[in-house]
């Protein structure tokens, strides 16, 4: 998957030099997971061009000493073709709608722009509202219609980005944090907040995970020593309960974010190997008991992330964060059936609770005590997507006499199911304005 990403950069860096703009880094969720694509970035450019060229008329004609000729060199009258002035304000209106407005209206829309350009564009384009009282004009219900608009824009295409990166990365915290922010900025303005059912639904397709485990564990003390190696796999989501999502946050994470077998789902031996430590006796060992459900909490999930930001009207990225990983992991006790095989007799030997095993090695990591067979693992091995997590969890202890000795090879698995996105009609690639001699 590496791989395809860097012929993907490659690919629409060539687009890029193509059209005689600087290649930037691949600058969007949008792009990794197809929600946008080559064409996309072209159009990004051609407005953000657009937008700049029309802003640089506006600082031109600015600099003019009447609203009257700032709003005819704005239109590039000359002397000679004076018109109305109703007529000229509502040709400058109409100049600020299309040449000003709607390049940033599509800024907002684009998918190949990240969150970062988006709210940029929204600032910048609010902030030029002084300008239009500089040039002459006063307050327009479509230009406030279509501010108001672009902004909704921004705020969808935010919330996509928050998606696409949960999706492509499985990292998830960014979405309850968008909504959060978004309910205190209603809050602020008198008004209900609504991103609730939005990012229940998008944790919903992308916050699904399955934690993978080979454990290898061994225990000796006479007259025999076991060996067993089971294989298990445990599917985690994020389960809402009826308080819904903004309830569920003040809660621990592993009160929401959790998973663990079923009836059927119970990890399987891949090996069983009992051995005796008196010479003429004989040890074999077969499956018992099933496995009493495994039950896994995350505590903690978080990710070094690439992060988008704008700097000096240039889309950058940076690295944040850290590689977190808790969990808690309890249950999974069985039985085994033993046979004890001497030269004259053949004993069965109850063999029950051997699960606990597991937490005899791992009992410095126990939770309220060895007796709540539970224990909380805390790592930072990142491993390859999907993989977010691989690492070998080991330890030993003696305990009652016996030594045990645990192994075993954890992996935190992304499997997000995200919903196809919408159709849209194709559009022609707009290719940037290049500047006029003198501009």
């Amino acid at each position: 998957m590496t791989v395809q990403k860097d012929y993907f950069r490659i690919y629409v860096c060539l687009i890029l030099i193509a059209l005689l703009l600087p290649c930037p880094a691949l600058g969007s969720w949008g792009l990794e997971v197809g929600r946008a694509d080559p064409g996309d970035v072209a159009n990004l450019a051609a407005d953000w061009n657009a937008f700049k060229r029309s802003r640089n008329r506006i600082n031109d004609a600015l600099l003019q000493l009447a609203p009257i000729e700032r709003q005819r060199q704005l239109l590039g009258l000359n002397a000679d073709d004076r018109s109305e002035l109703a007529q000229l304000a509502e040709e400058v209106q109409q100049y600020w709608l299309m040449e000003v407005v709607a390049p940033l209206q599509r800024v907002a829309m684009n998918p190949a722009a990240s969150c970062a350009e988006v709210q940029f564009a929204l600032s910048t384009v609010m902030g030029m509202e002084r300008q239009r009282q500089l040039i002459g004009l006063g307050e327009n219900q479509t230009v406030s219609n279509m501010l108001r608009a672009t902004g909704e824009m921004a705020s969808l295409r935010c919330r996509e980005e928050a998606l696409d990166e949960c999706v492509a990365t499985g990292r998830f915290v960014q979405i309850p944090a968008l909504m959060t922010a978004a309910e205190r900025q209603s809050q602020l303005l008198g008004r209900a907040g609504d991103l609730e059912s939005w990012a229940e639904d998008a944790l919903k397709q992308c916050a699904i995970y399955e934690l993978h485990f080979v454990s290898k564990t061994t225990v000796g003390s006479a007259p025999m020593g076991v060996e067993t190696v089971r294989d298990g796999r445990v599917a985690i989501k994020l389960e809402t309960p009826a308080g819904g999502l903004v309830e569920a946050l003040r809660r621990p994470l592993s009160e929401i974010l959790k998973g663990q077998t079923v009836g059927g789902n119970d990890p399987f031996f891949v090996s069983i190997k009992c051995t005796s430590l008196v010479p003429i006796i004989e040890v074999v060992c077969s499956p018992g008991a099933n496995s009493t459900p495994i039950k896994v909490g995350i505590n903690l999930l978080d990710l070094k992330h690439r992060e988008f930001y704008v700097e000096s009207e240039l889309s950058k990225e940076r690295a944040v964060g850290e590689d977190k990983f808790s969990f808690d992991f309890s249950g999974g006790i069985f039985s085994l059936q033993g046979l004890l095989k001497a030269p004259y007799n053949t004993t069965s030997l109850p063999m029950t609770d051997w699960g606990n095993a597991f937490y005899m090695a791992h009992q410095k990591d126990a939770v309220d005590g060895l007796q709540s067979r539970k224990v909380r693992v805390l790592r930072i091995q990142r491993g390859v997507y999907p993989v977010i997590f691989q690492f070998t969890y080991a330890d030993q202890s003696i305990f009652g006499g016996a030594t045990t000795t645990d192994s075993t090879e954890f992996e935190l698995i992304h499997k997000p199911k995200p919903k196809p996105f919408p159709e849209r009609s194709p559009e022609p690639i707009r290719r940037p304005l290049r500047p006029r001699s003198g501009e």
